[in-house]
């Protein structure tokens, strides 16, 4: 698969109804209908014999029982990660309520 295709693959996704916004069959409150709950991807590459890798096997970083990706699949080439971050809205609904997260 060619990386232009993953990063146009999830940014489609991110946009399309269903997923990414409140239905009102799953909203807890009428006001939530329609929230979009995720901003767009942070998408990132890195080569599986990255020494990184290595460094988060670290008892300072995560620790032995780190796997690296070579570890899981040996014959990687590459590590492709992406993070969805929430919206704005999400976030300050959340930091008004510290202990629980918000509807």
């Amino acid at each position: 698969m060619i990386l232009s295709d993953i990063f146009d693959f999830v940014n489609r996704r991110i946009d399309e109804p269903g997923g990414n916004y409140i239905d009102e069959e799953s909203a807890i409150t009428p006001e939530l209908v329609g929230m979009k709950i995720f901003d767009s991807p942070l998408i990132g590459v890195a080569s599986s014999a990255d020494k990184i890798f290595e460094e988060y096997r670290s008892e300072e970083v995560i620790g032995q029982h780190f796997i690296t990706p070579r570890g899981w699949l040996p014959d990687a080439l590459s590590v492709v990660s992406i993070f969805f971050p929430f919206t704005q809205a999400v976030r300050s609904s959340n930091a008004s309520t510290p202990t629980w997260p918000s509807s």
